[in-house]
């Protein structure tokens, strides 16, 4: 086993173990996941799951192949626990990130549909930072920081050093970054999870 697949196992193992309690937290009710965001998320990671395992195979793809995993138990989750409601803002995120899917599976070029994908992911975000900026305490904020680095690994162990192999793992070390950052803001009066 190569260095590459020790980081790349690592990258995705380490992304279920730092999401598990972001799981008994929206188990428990004591954060409120986006269910429009972690739907995007979990399709968008299959996508570029299949995409990188078609066309270029590396370790690389571990992050989005946890990321189904653990994307799919948070959107059941959310939904159980009643994180259905929604705003103008998510349908209208939900809606746009639906057209980059679509868009991105019409287009002949991988690289192209990675940036497609990646401004599709950046829209369907929109929700959970705007929830995340109204009230920190709704978001784990450790689950994000811990995601930033697990994809960080993964991006180490691409076998190429190109965007393909590196686009979606180093975007996701900003946006998940992001979140967590906001998130880690002390609460305000008035804030509370309801």
């Amino acid at each position: 086993m190569d260095w590459r697949s020790v980081t790349g196992l690592a990258s995705g193992v380490l992304a279920l173990a730092a999401t598990t309690p972001y799981i008994i937290a929206t188990a428990r009710g004591t954060i409120r996941p986006n269910s429009v965001t972690w739907a995007g998320w979990w399709l968008l990671s299959a996508i570029v799951f299949a995409a990188q395992m078609l066309s270029e195979p590396s370790w690389s793809a571990a992050v989005p192949g946890s990321s189904v995993v653990y994307c799919g138990i948070v959107v059941v989750l959310a939904v159980r626990r009643g994180g259905t409601r929604l705003g103008l803002l998510d349908v209208v995120c939900g809606v746009l990130g639906i057209a980059a899917i679509v868009a991105w599976q019409l287009t002949a070029q991988p690289d192209a549909a990675l940036a497609i994908a990646i401004a599709g992911d950046m829209v369907l975000c929109v929700p959970t930072i705007t929830k995340t900026l109204r009230d920190p305490r709704s978001e784990l904020w450790s689950r994000y920081i811990a995601a930033s680095a697990t994809n960080l690994l993964g991006a180490v162990s691409a076998s190429r050093l190109d965007f393909l192999s590196l686009g979606w793992p180093v975007y996701l070390v900003a946006c998940n970054a992001a979140i967590g950052v906001l998130a880690l803001r002390p609460a305000t009066a008035g804030q509370a999870i309801s």
